[in-house]
């Protein structure tokens, strides 16, 4: 079986041209085979028989290249799903920027831009401070009211995460992630992801705020899928409030329960 596979890593190999040259006999047991393993049936009890030079050989290597060549598709296909199923999280906006815009360029689509208005919901002797203030917002990158991209550019087929609260009974909540499929004007189409299977993350010294780690080590599903390409322990670390506020639930429930101490670090 071993040369079936170097032949076949080596050179695309026809399997349909080599199973257009079985007789019908030959083909009638290849398709009994091919039928068996398709259809997903464990055992197959099978006996051919023949005078010599009548094609047994043909017909073997004809089977065995053609379950080589499947399993190596279906590899294949497996792969794609991992690369499709891993999420990197990084630190810092302008490092998932720099990747969004690498693995952006590997999308054939066409480019896509979407530009983003601030709406102002407020009483009306409000809205015009409001107006005026953002009316002065010279940033050409974030909004001055969600802290979002003014500017982005998207690809069908892209994936995205949602950073802001949509709607919760859709499942769109921050951290969702999602594939682009379809845009129309002033709807954007999407299938949703609930969960990442495999994600690569960078948790060394650029983490930042409280409870980023946490957050970001929440969205893997199992230790299997989780592949840290930098780590610092210190960035493991607790907001001092949310410490404050276990304790003195800790307290009601136990009073003998043990405190946790506040360092400048709360490793959690």
């Amino acid at each position: 079986m071993q040369d079936f596979k170097d032949l076949g890593d080596k050179q695309e190999i026809d399997i349909s041209q080599m199973i257009s040259k079985l007789n019908s006999d030959q083909r009638r047991v290849f398709d009994k085979v091919t039928n068996t393993i398709t259809s997903g049936k464990s055992l197959l009890r099978l006996y051919v028989s023949g005078e010599g030079g009548t094609g047994k050989s043909f017909l073997i290597k004809t089977i065995l290249m053609y379950i080589h060549l499947r399993e190596r598709e279906r590899e294949r296909e497996r792969e794609r799903e991992r690369e499709r199923e891993t999420v990197c999280l990084l630190p810092t906006c302008h490092m998932c920027n720099k990747l969004n815009a690498a693995m952006l360029s590997r999308n054939a689509s066409k480019e896509i831009f979407l530009i983003a208005e601030d709406t102002i919901d407020c009483i009306p002797y409000m809205k015009k401070k409001v107006t005026k203030v953002l009316s002065n917002d010279n940033d050409d990158y974030d909004t001055r009211t969600a802290e979002l991209s003014k500017r982005i550019t998207i690809k069908i087929g892209a994936e995205f995460m949602i950073r802001r609260n949509i709607d919760a009974s859709l499942g769109l909540v921050n951290g969702t992630i999602a594939t682009v499929i379809s845009v129309v004007q002033d709807r954007t189409d999407y299938i949703e992801l609930l969960t990442l299977q495999n994600a690569i993350m960078d948790l060394g010294n650029n983490v930042f705020s409280c409870g980023q780690t946490y957050v970001t080590l929440s969205r893997v599903t199992s230790l299997n899928g989780l592949h840290l390409i930098n780590f610092d322990p210190l960035s493991v670390f607790a907001s001092e409030k949310a410490i404050l506020e276990y304790n003195r639930l800790k307290q009601i429930l136990n009073s003998e329960s043990e405190i946790i101490t506040i360092s400048k670090t709360a490793l959690l």
